[in-house]
């Protein structure tokens, strides 16, 4: 009887230690398949903070483009003409001030607030696009 007690004793002892390791082990496959989808997911992160970036830069440019084209043609224009020009290239150098600040706001700490920054920023840049081209013929 003792004997019997101490196998039982022994088998229930090595169930417990491999439901432990494989509880173990399972944990650790979880953990690594989180920092593959953390990395994953941080660097999609990247590639969409890059290509915003870009979309804002090329886009500043575009309105500093204009503004210097409005300033050419605003030597030859009449009064009434230099008077909407000078209305359009204030419009577009807040467009620029506001640029600037979201470009400056883009940073690491972004991760938590990306999606809403993204969305506005998106409805931003589409709005900027539409007055530099109001005819739809984007660059």
């Amino acid at each position: 009887m003792r004997m019997l007690t101490w196998a039982i004793l022994l088998l229930c002892g090595g169930f417990f230690v491999a439901c432990d390791d494989s509880a173990d082990a399972e944990v650790d496959d979880m953990e690594m398949d989180m920092e593959h989808d953390g990395e994953a997911m941080s660097a999609e992160f990247q590639s969409e903070m890059a290509e915003m970036r870009n979309e804002m830069r090329n886009t500043r440019q575009r309105l500093d483009d204009r503004i210097e084209e409005l300033e050419s043609e605003m030597e030859n224009a009449s009064a009434e003409a230099r008077t909407e020009m000078q209305e359009e290239m204030s419009e577009m150098r807040r467009f620029e001030e506001d640029l600037d600040a979201r470009i400056n706001r883009m940073g690491n700490n972004m991760h938590d607030n990306w999606q809403e920054f993204k969305n506005d920023s998106r409805n931003f840049l589409n709005n900027v696009e539409r007055r530099l081209d109001p005819d739809g013929n984007m660059e």
